[in-house]
């Protein structure tokens, strides 16, 4: 059913009945108060008219769904729900009751010399309306509000004609008043305009204001040619397509509630683990619960069939209950439970509901019982080989051997002395080989190419890696964390010692650093040598083949200002010993001599072979010696596996600057790459070290007989590899300071025997010439200046840099 209502704000729609709320125990009666949510909001209004829905052959009782436009030809139909603004002065013309559809396009023809006649509420009658009685209806009509204020509507839900304070029962077709039921129901001589067959809309501006902008001749001049017109249009729009108020939701037919029958709902209850009533035994049967847990001990069904074996024990019957020698029953069967180490003797069916198995269950794993009395194995499930994969395997493991064979193996730089397991080169991944070897194979036309799972455990089995980044957790520390409480116990002293060590380290590097900033007196730094880098270096599949050529990266990182020095040299300049490494760091030292720098502290990892060792120590003290601005030099290790500094940034911006630098042959291409990969707050200084360069800081040592000192001052041992923090200084020239804790709070000694002191030693270079490497090596770097491969190029083409690789100091003979 639908509605016509008039909003508050003066607008009026054709609603549908459900979507209307009213007042409790009230119909949809014309003057009742209805509301709407509409776009989360409450919008109120009263009926002025409601569709009739009994039969009638009356114009004026059409349906109002019947009266909306259909859209014909090119034009749009519309939501019957929109509203419709006239302008003042225009009359609309579309049927015979109150609709919003009404258009302002579809205006009445207006003749201002005519009066023409007016069909009066469908009547067949014809009535003429002179000047004297329109100004009559102007004054009775046209301003209903003089008791009010001109610019205020009159009281919601009142009679528009003045004097009158009756409830509002319906709204007049033509002027738009809210009529109380005896000014409705008035004859026409008294209203004279009631059902005329024109409609206009009143807007957001309220009735009154509208009303007033009207021009009274224009709400007299509607012909008879226009009620004609609009008998034809009601005629034209029989079966309208109905709307809904924007936003409301359609109509609903509930749908009849379907009767399940008893036994399909004690079937659906059943099935569904629910409590139901039982047709067939006039029972309720419970609903079924999840049953104790078990302790997970026999998950595995092998051990499930032992189990059975082992608590039922099968003897021989020992009567006959029937007459027929051939009974079904060969034998008796002994139930029995293990509780608390006591087998107690059950029932068959206490038994199995015990275990929650089916008897046959039992009888699978009697039948699995072999000769010798065991439980035959579960051959279910899995990924059975057949013999002819194994035998393919067979023959494809020779050729995958070989392939993997020719990868040279990579030493590891951290873990040489805690694995023995070869590595390859980082840049390689095993997807990469096998990409490599399915090459090979299709270049030798072989179609029978062994699968990636084949590669791969062959791999596993050759006891290979790829080589990784330096370690970044502590084993110490995951061994405490993931252990046992047995094993927290044993590991707590070292572990609360190990830990208070790297938080002491790291203080005093922290304090260190501050004063380093305020006081250019004191120079705070930190040095490592970078992870070996492996030269050339090119995405081509025939260098992975070779080995290659070793260059090091020696880094000084000064904390405070941020500046970094790179000492860079290749394997046929030097090794990466402790005496390469004391030299670079004397190197280092001198590079801020004349700085106005009296202190230096160093911080570094305690690695035993480079950094922790008598030869760094006999340098210290040839530096004090010969750079006489420099009165003290300390020099602190980190804890084991916690060496984190401020110098791990610059190795990192150098090898992210390497990945993408493209193809590099020699080391003389790597200086500007290492210089740039930093340009804030300044470049890298890359210091190239020739073989010349090296001191052999180690023979100094032995001079010094350093290690022929076993008892300090305090008569300790002396370990060098416990050592955490040494020290020297210009008041003690010939003597070493240590100590084996962070902690301690001062310092032990030891005084070396040397007369005239060190300042007058002479320290001899390390190499006369350049190293010489490998045979092997030679030929496999020579090789890729050879043109090979499918097109028969060679990796490296430029002549210059053939020429370096062609020179390279070599065994002659294979050792």
């Amino acid at each position: 059913m639908d509605v016509l209502v008039l909003w508050e704000d003066g607008s009026r729609n054709v609603v549908s009945s459900n979507e209307l709320k009213t007042d409790k125990y009230k119909r949809f009666k014309v003057g009742n108060k209805v509301h709407m949510k509409y776009n989360r909001k409450w919008y109120h209004g009263i009926i002025l008219d409601v569709e009739n829905l009994v039969g009638s052959d009356s114009e004026d009782e059409i349906p109002l769904s019947k009266l909306l436009k259909s859209s014909s030809g090119n034009e749009q139909a519309t939501n019957r729900n929109e509203l419709v603004h006239a302008e003042p002065g225009e009359v609309t013309t579309y049927n015979d009751l109150f609709i919003s559809q009404a258009k302002p396009e579809e205006k009445a023809v207006l003749e201002p010399e005519v009066l023409p006649s007016i069909n009066v509420g469908g009547d067949n009658e014809i009535l003429n309306v002179d000047s004297d009685k329109e100004n009559s209806f102007i004054d009775d009509y046209a301003s209903p509000s003089d008791d009010y204020d001109s610019d205020a509507d009159p009281p919601f839900g009142q009679c528009h004609v003045k004097t009158c304070k009756g409830e509002v029962f319906a709204a007049c077709h033509r002027c738009d008043f809210l009529l109380c039921f005896d000014h409705f129901n008035e004859d026409v001589e008294n209203c004279k305009y009631h059902g005329i067959n024109t409609v206009y809309n009143t807007g957001k501006a309220g009735p009154n204001r509208c009303r007033k902008a009207l021009d009274k001749k224009a709400l007299l001049q509607v012909s008879s040619q226009i009620s004609q017109q609009n008998k034809e249009k009601t005629k034209i729009v029989e079966h309208p397509e109905g709307y809904l108020v924007e936003g409301a939701s359609e109509e609903r037919t509930i749908a009849k509630k379907k009767r399940i029958n008893k036994s399909k709902e004690a079937k659906l209850l059943r099935n569904s683990g629910q409590e139901y009533f039982s047709l067939k035994t006039k029972k309720k049967i419970p609903a079924r619960q999840i049953k104790e847990r078990c302790d997970g001990q026999k998950w595995d069904l092998a051990k499930q069939r032992e189990f059975l074996v082992r608590h039922v024990q099968v003897l021989p019957k020992k009567r006959s209950t029937t007459v027929n020698s051939d009974s079904r029953r060969k034998n008796s069967r002994l139930y029995v439970l293990t509780v608390n180490n006591n087998q107690i003797m059950v029932c068959k069916r206490f038994f199995f509901n015990t275990l929650g198995i089916p008897e046959r269950t039992f009888r699978t794993a009697f039948s699995k019982i072999t000769a010798t009395g065991t439980i035959e194995k579960e051959m279910r499930g899995g990924r059975q080989r057949s013999v002819a994969v194994k035998n393919k395997e067979r023959e494809n493991r020779n050729e995958i051997e070989a392939h993997i064979d020719r990868y040279p193996r990579v030493e590891s730089h951290f873990c040489r002395s805690s694995t023995s397991r070869m590595y390859l080169h980082p840049d390689l991944s095993l997807k990469k080989i096998y990409k490599m070897f399915v090459e090979e194979q299709e270049s030798k036309k072989n179609t029978n190419i062994p699968s990636l799972t084949t590669y791969r455990r062959i791999f596993k089995a050759k006891n290979l890696s790829f080589l990784r980044p330096k370690k970044d957790q502590c084993s110490l520390c995951l061994s405490f964390k993931e252990g046992d409480a047995a094993i927290k116990e044993d590991l707590k002293d070292r572990y609360e010692k190990h830990i208070l060590e790297k938080q002491l380290v790291r203080q005093k590097k922290s304090e260190s650093k501050e004063k380093a900033k305020t006081d250019s007196d004191i120079l705070c730094a930190v040095f490592d040598l970078q992870q070996v880098i492996y030269l050339p270096i090119s995405q081509e599949s025939a260098i992975f083949y070779k080995s290659r050529m070793s260059v090091f990266n020696f880094t000084f990182y000064n904390v405070a200002t941020r500046e970094c020095y790179c000492f860079v040299w290749d394997e046929t300049n030097g090794k990466r010993g402790s005496t390469e490494i004391a030299t670079c760091l004397f190197r280092a030292i001198g590079q801020y001599v004349g700085k106005g720098v009296h202190t230096i502290e160093l911080f570094c990892d305690g690695c035993y072979g480079q950094n922790k060792n008598s030869v760094v120590a006999s340098m210290l003290l040839y530096s004090l010696a010969k750079y006489n601005t420099i009165k003290n030099i300390t020099l602190k290790f980190f804890e084991t596996n916690h060496g984190q500094n401020e110098g791990d940034s610059a190795h990192s911006a150098i090898g992210y600057a390497l990945a993408h630098s493209g193809d590099l042959f020699v080391p003389s291409q790597l200086y500007p790459v290492i210089r740039g990969a930093r340009t804030q707050p300044k470049p890298y200084t890359v210091i190239p070290m020739s073989f010349g360069d090296f001191l052999d800081f180690k023979t100094f040592s032995k001079n010094l007989r350093l290690l022929s000192v076993r008892q300090s001052e305090k008569n300790r041992s002396l370990k060098w590899t416990e050592i955490m923090d040494l020290s020297v200084n210009k008041e003690g020239p010939m003597s070493i300071f240590f100590k084996y804790s962070h902690a301690e709070e001062s310092y032990d000694k030891i005084v070396l025997k040397q007369r005239g002191g060190i300042s007058h030693l002479i320290i001899d270079n390390l190499n006369k010439e350049q190293i010489k490497i490998s045979r092997k090596k030679y030929e496999d770097l020579t090789a890729l200046c050879k043109p090979s491969g499918r097109n028969r190029t060679a990796v490296i083409r430029t002549p210059e840099l053939q020429n370096f690789f062609y020179s390279l100091p070599h065994e002659e003979d294979e050792k």
